[in-house]
This record gives C-alpha cells, sequence and structure tokens, in this order.
C-alpha cells in the first residue's frame, strides 16, 4: 500500500497512481468523485480544493517473460521516426538483427535498454550549457526528431552521445519500433523527490503480450543498473534549443573550432548517403539459417557479411551467386 497526501484544486484533476497500482480510498474531498477515464488514468472530480489522502495498492506487475507473440497490438506504436542517415550505424545495424531475431519482444526491449546505457551518456550538464544552444539549434534545424538528433550532436569518443531522460528514452521508443517492439513515451512522476506539483521524468514503454494480454512495461534507459531514475537539477534548462546564448561570452570548456567541426560533420550527415546494408544481409542470412537448417555457430555473422560487402570480388561473387539462383 502507499498513502499520499497533498492539496488539490476543484475542478479534474489527475491523481499520480503508480503502474499496476490502484486508488481504493480518498478521503478529504468532500462530494469528489473517481473516474477511470478511458486511457488508464485515475482522475478526480472535486467540486472545491481539498486536503486530502489516497490510499493505493500496489499489485502485482504482469509477467512480462511468459507472455507468448499475439496479434493485435496498434500498427502506430511500430512506426519508426528517425531515417536511418540521422542514426548511428552500430544502432542500425542492432535494430536490424533484433527484428530479425528469435528473441521475445520483452528480450528485445532489455536488449535495447541495456544497448543505450551502455553506448550513451547520461550527461545533464551537457544539455544544459546555454553555450551550446544555439549550435544545437541549428544542428537539429530539419532533423525528423529534435531531440534525437541534439542527443548525437554530443557523440564522443566513448559515447555515441550525451542526454538526459528526455532525449535518451525517446531515442528507447524509436529502437524499441525499430527492433519489433510497440512503443510509446510517457511522462510521470518518480516518486522519490517528496513532491508532485508537477511530472519529472520521461520515459518509453514498451507494448508487450503477458498472459492476462497487452500490457505496458517500462524501459527507462536514463536509470541507473538497479532502477533508480536520474535526475538533471531543477534548475536547469528543460532543452538545450530553448536556452538563450549567453551575452557577450562563452561557457567555459567549450571550444568554438570543435562546434564548428561538429557543425560541418552534421551539415555532411544530412546529405544521402550509399551505406553497404549490411543489416539486410544480416537478416537475409538468418533466414536463411532458420528455413534451411545452416549451421553458423562460432560465426559472427555481421562482422562476415561486412567483410563480403566491402570487398569487391566477394560482393560480385554474392551477385553472381544471386544471379544465378534466379
Amino acid at each position: 500500500m502507499l498513502t499520499l497526501r497533498g492539496r488539490i484544486p476543484a475542478g479534474e484533476v489527475v491523481l499520480p497512481v503508480p503502474m499496476y497500482g490502484r486508488v481504493v480510498r480518498v478521503d478529504g474531498a468532500r462530494g469528489a468523485r473517481l473516474v477511470l477515464t478511458a486511457s488508464g488514468q485515475s482522475m478526480l472530480v472535486a467540486p472545491e480544493a481539498a486536503e486530502l489522502t489516497l490510499q493505493i495498492a500496489l499489485d502485482t506487475p504482469p509477467a512480462f517473460d511468459e507472455g507468448k507473440a499475439r496479434a493485435g497490438a496498434p500498427r502506430a506504436l511500430l512506426a519508426a521516426v528517425v531515417p536511418d542517415d540521422d542514426l548511428p550505424l552500430e544502432v542500425v545495424e542492432l535494430t536490424a538483427e533484433l527484428a530479425a531475431s528469435e528473441a521475445s519482444l520483452f528480450e528485445r526491449a532489455l536488449e535495447v535498454r541495456e544497448f543505450i546505457r551502455t553506448h550513451y551518456r547520461y550527461d545533464p550538464s551537457y544539455m544544459g550549457d546555454p553555450a551550446l544552444a544555439k549550435w544545437l539549434r541549428r544542428v537539429a534545424d530539419g532533423r525528423a526528431s529534435v531531440p534525437i538528433a541534439a542527443l548525437h550532436a554530443g557523440r564522443d569518443a566513448r559515447h555515441l552521445g550525451r542526454g538526459v531522460c528526455y532525449e535518451l528514452n525517446t531515442l528507447a521508443c524509436e529502437l524499441l519500433r525499430r527492433a519489433g517492439v510497440p512503443a510509446a513515451v510517457a511522462t510521470g512522476w518518480t516518486l522519490d523527490r517528496g513532491s508532485l506539483t508537477e511530472p519529472d521524468h520521461l520515459w518509453a514503454l514498451a507494448l508487450l503480450p503477458t498472459p492476462v494480454g497487452w500490457r505496458w512495461f517500462p524501459v527507462d534507459a536514463s536509470a541507473t543498473q538497479d532502477g533508480r531514475p536520474l535526475h538533471a537539477r531543477s534548475d536547469k534548462a528543460k532543452g538545450p534549443w530553448r536556452v538563450p546564448p549567453a551575452a557577450g561570452r562563452q561557457a567555459p570548456g567549450v571550444d568554438s573550432a570543435w562546434m564548428k567541426r561538429e557543425q560541418d560533420s552534421f551539415n555532411r550527415a544530412r546529405k544521402p548517403k550509399r551505406r553497404a546494408p549490411v543489416a539486410e544481409l544480416v537478416r537475409a542470412v538468418r533466414h536463411a539459417e532458420r528455413v534451411g537448417k545452416l549451421d553458423l555457430e562460432g560465426i559472427d555473422v555481421r562482422e562476415r557479411c561486412r567483410q563480403v560487402l566491402s570487398d569487391p570480388e566477394l560482393a560480385a561473387a554474392l551477385v553472381e551467386l544471386l544471379k544465378r539462383g534466379s
């Protein structure tokens, strides 16, 4: 059980009920009605402002690792937003492999979360630096997803990008959809700061099959390994594209030459590229393995496909083989 206390205004108030929780008692709000909305939110309709106490039962989450794949997930939750050229090659290849694999949707969701935690950096100082704001606006201009473009503008030698929950979990939603997992994003409360004035976090949601039907599973790629959410400082900007540049000065440690090189790099990235279709070839090989009972144990399939496509002679031999097959 969870107890929440606080003051609400008159009118319709959405209650901060944790996932898999349900309101079992409301005290202190005379004449108020508890309504479950069509989207599943618990809403209190109160005739006047009141000090109230909520009693919430925290039910057991469904067994996500026991759900069997089934039809019925909305197709809109599988639609990718970002083109391949706006994403690192590592991301494109990972999601293509997951989509072609026999892993369950639950296993794919965990793989996406771990990939982002390992290859990206949670960095509120980067997103809150006023000196980078104007540059990040230019980098993100015209991109399909502003948060994902800003995230990858922070790539360095160790990480594919830098950001906070907004950017990291927007990316998680994109990767989940590319991996064949229905997904969306949600804002809400993490309930770890003692205040419910406004939602303070954003995370991805994977829609997964369970023994009791489709259910939402939170995928927070910005959390620690034990699941604790990470927060930017409250005085930091909510997005790099909203911060006015510092007047007449540059923030310490910002290399303008580096910023120019990065901007030029992103401008070049907007031009159409011809990438070797490694992910597509891996998908074809995995399909051939399943239907033809090939033994590929011990073979790094992705690396081998990359070698074939990067070697003109091997690539030509592959084309000839395909011609003979037709």
